[in-house]
């Protein structure tokens, strides 16, 4: 018997997937953990298994990348598995997300033009509308996760953990709320961690974070200016950032600011366009993987983070002592009333 992870999405929200099946773990008497990547290496934004540089623990595996066209088939036979459970209308709904994201490329920029998308957005709100899918509620998963498909169509959901009796069970979503690292949050800091050996480069600005009061600055751009986000993703402003830096100037001991975000245009263009107040920020320009930037940040004492699975990550893992000081955009999504925080942190 396994616990299998499909993953999704960047080291953030695989984090994020890894923690809830580990919960499932738990409730299966630490059954074993397999994680796939086939889908996820092949999905249209082309991600890769970024927990393979995270320690994880020995009942953990990594599945090997099968060919092309098996991955396909055999993803896709477990994604249509889910979807015979939840309806049409989530079939619908992950077919527009897909398109939506297809549609950014060039290559595929005929889906919109040619009207394809616009399509398949009017027939999933009709199909929505005449309840070809679960309301959303606790209890109408319980059933699902009983033959050990967990899966939930909201990314922000506190889904239960249900026991299954079924041999093989399977993560798929993002499970992105506060109560999914409630009661392991200490084991996701070991598991969590980076288990490869930093760089020169890194090193030195692990020590200048170590020996100050460091505060990690991440302003995330990148693919949250693409268009398949400008609907729902609150894109954090200058304004957000320069009264957060300014509260954190006042309010701490010496702050050091350690900005980090996509990439070298990326930290070009906040130089050249956000005005600070008179601080230390020192930009961290090094080209680095994204569990170099983790492991970097979760050094930082103190948080400044943007609505990013990533940047959240960071500040979760860091050391937790009650010194500790985390601001957070009150907006995580348009529309959305997001529980990710602790009510430690400070929104603006």
């Amino acid at each position: 018997t396994m616990i299998q992870i499909l993953l999704k999405g960047g080291l953030g929200n695989q984090m994020f997937e890894y923690a809830y099946a580990l919960k499932v773990s738990r409730a299966h008497g630490n059954e074993k953990m397999c994680i796939n990547g086939s889908f996820l290496k092949y999905s249209p934004d082309k991600r890769k298994i970024a927990l393979g540089n995270l320690a994880l623990a020995d009942d953990t595996e990594i599945l090997p990348i099968l060919p092309h066209p098996l991955a396909v088939i055999r993803t896709f036979s477990l994604i249509f598995k889910y979807f015979s459970e939840f309806g049409l209308s989530a079939f619908v709904g992950r077919i527009l997300v897909f398109s939506q994201m297809m549609a950014t490329n060039k290559k595929w920029s005929f889906l919109q033009s040619s009207g394809f998308v616009s399509l398949i957005e009017k027939l999933h709100t009709r199909l929505s509308a005449k309840g070809h899918t679960p309301s959303g509620n606790e209890a109408d998963y319980t059933g699902i996760f009983q033959r050990g498909l967990y899966y939930v169509r909201d990314y922000y959901q506190s889904p239960p953990i249900v026991p299954s009796t079924a041999a093989n069970k399977y993560v798929w979503g993002l499970f992105q709320h506060i109560s999914t690292i409630e009661g392991i949050e200490d084991e996701l800091r070991k598991r969590f961690a980076v288990k490869t050996e930093a760089s020169e480069a890194n090193k030195k600005i692990l020590e200048e974070i170590k020996s100050c009061n460091g505060v990690c600055l991440h302003i995330r751009r990148g693919d949250y200016l693409s268009q398949a986000f400008v609907n729902t993703l609150c894109v954090c402003d200058e304004s957000y950032y320069v009264e957060a830096v300014q509260q954190a100037h006042e309010q701490l001991d010496n702050p050091v600011f350690f900005c980090f975000s996509n990439d070298h245009e990326s930290i070009e263009w906040i130089k050249q366009n956000y005005h600070f107040p008179s601080v230390d920020i020192r930009y961290v320009d090094l080209d680095n993987p994204d569990y170099e930037e983790l492991r970097l940040m979760t050094a930082c004492k103190h948080f400044i983070i943007s609505n990013s699975t990533f940047s959240w990550w960071a500040a979760v893992l860091s050391d937790e002592h009650p010194q500790k000081r985390v601001w957070v955009p009150k907006t995580w999504i348009k529309g959305r009333n997001v529980t990710l925080y602790k009510d430690s942190w400070t929104t603006l």
